[in-house]
């Protein structure tokens, strides 16, 4: 009994100094824990989350497939408790206590990494602004051109991500959708907001959406970045 008591212990203290969120989800999808940095990270006392659905904290747990929910950690995105998403890396670990199976998922807050990389990918784009200029120059003296290409890309844009919410929205539940609807309206409306780019800013943008695009699964997103 003091064996346990000890080890019982340990655990603990390993849960509480870990820097990254651990959160251990039942069977039926529910949260049972949270560790103080997965509360620090969402802004939810652990009494406050211990018993609500998974996708409360992410919003598209239950939707990965097996290969998604293997030991390789993955990109997903989370929402805090006042609504706005963050990106995360979500590793998974199964485990059985007391015949009771449970999902563990341990979470990091990616931030500062995408903050880190959108940094470089400005910098890198110093590199070929001459580039850019030229081809803007290009385009300039081709108008018409121009705007034939971005209207059929813009159509082709507009099948392939209305084709991409009609994939994901068939693996959401009730209780899901209107927690990513929330985040779609967040993002729109900080896509929204009017400001002016430069061509600098504009291409940096459009290389970031290529990327999540791609990544995404969908092919040629460098194709659909400038239209979008």
């Amino acid at each position: 009994e003091a064996e346990a008591r000890r080890n019982e212990n340990r655990v603990h203290a390993i849960l509480d100094h870990a820097a990254d969120a651990i959160v251990t989800v039942g069977a039926d999808g529910t949260i049972q824990s949270l560790n103080p940095a997965g509360e620090r990270i969402f802004g939810y006392a652990a009494e406050e989350i211990v018993g609500k659905k998974a996708h409360v904290l992410i919003p598209f747990f239950g939707t990965w497939t097996s290969d998604e929910r293997g030991f390789a950690p993955h990109e997903t995105m989370g929402c805090r408790k006042n609504g706005t998403p963050i990106p995360l890396e979500v590793s998974f670990a199964h485990a059985s206590l007391s015949a009771e199976e449970m999902d563990v998922l341990i979470l990091r807050d990616i931030t500062r990494r995408k903050d880190m990389q959108a940094q470089l990918l400005h910098t890198s784009k110093l590199a070929t602004v001459g580039q850019m200029a030229a081809g803007l120059a290009h385009e300039l003296n081709n108008p018409a051109a121009a705007l034939v290409r971005s209207a059929v890309g813009l159509r082709d844009a507009i099948a392939r991500v209305a084709d991409l919410g009609l994939r994901y929205d068939s693996r959401l539940s009730d209780e899901q959708r209107p927690i990513v609807k929330h985040m779609q309206e967040y993002l729109r409306k900080r896509a929204s907001d009017g400001t002016t780019l430069s061509p600098l800013e504009r291409s940096d943008r459009e290389e970031s959406l290529s990327t999540w695009l791609e990544d995404n699964g969908i092919k040629d997103g460098w194709e659909m970045a400038s239209a979008l």
